[in-house]
């Protein structure tokens, strides 16, 4: 494989964790981009970004991903394991491939200090609608959304309800009838 055929493309979601450190991806980033990949990296916005990314790149996914059982880079496979309420479902798919990861199964490293302030003022790529190659803007977002919500409307503020409290469930349930009686 050349090294242009060798791509990597990195979805992330910034609110995950409990850290802002950028470190781990850097790490991963050099890791791959020492092996002679092509990194590149973009950022979620919204729920299910990540999904409409891998469809959008035409890649498969497993998501929820505890473990990588193997990579075969002949055959152009990853397997995973991922782990279901009852039991554990190993899948194979072809590259490009997007996994999800849960926070639990990857514990991230802490970085040392010089990585550490070296995260903070490191530049991010960072990608949108408008810088992804191909990306038809009539189809996405507002635009491309089959459903048109004319108005919406807020919710009236009604009265305030009140509690029963007669002592016992069958005065309550006796007071609450006499209510609803006034009422109809």
């Amino acid at each position: 494989m050349n090294a242009v055929e060798k791509k990597l493309q990195f979805i992330v979601n910034p609110r995950a964790g409990k850290t802002k450190s950028r470190a781990p991806l850097f790490d991963a980033v050099s890791i791959f981009s020492k092996a002679g990949y092509l990194v590149r990296v973009a950022e979620t916005r919204r729920h299910g970004d990540a999904t409409e990314l891998a469809e959008r790149f035409g890649a498969s996914q497993i998501s929820s991903t505890a473990k990588i059982v193997e990579v075969d880079t002949a055959a152009h496979t990853i397997t995973a394991e991922r782990d279901l309420e009852r039991g554990t479902e190993v899948l194979r798919a072809k590259y490009p491939c997007l996994l999800t990861v849960e926070k639990a199964n990857f514990r991230p490293r802490i970085p040392n200090l010089k990585r550490w302030k070296a995260s903070r003022t490191a530049p991010i790529a960072v990608y949108s609608a408008a810088t992804i190659p191909g990306l038809d803007p009539a189809q996405i977002g507002d635009p491309g959304s089959p459903t048109k919500v004319p108005r919406t409307y807020p919710p009236e503020v009604g009265a305030k309800g009140s509690m029963i409290d007669e002592g016992s469930t069958e005065k309550n349930v006796d007071r609450l009838f006499e209510r609803i009686a006034d009422v109809l």
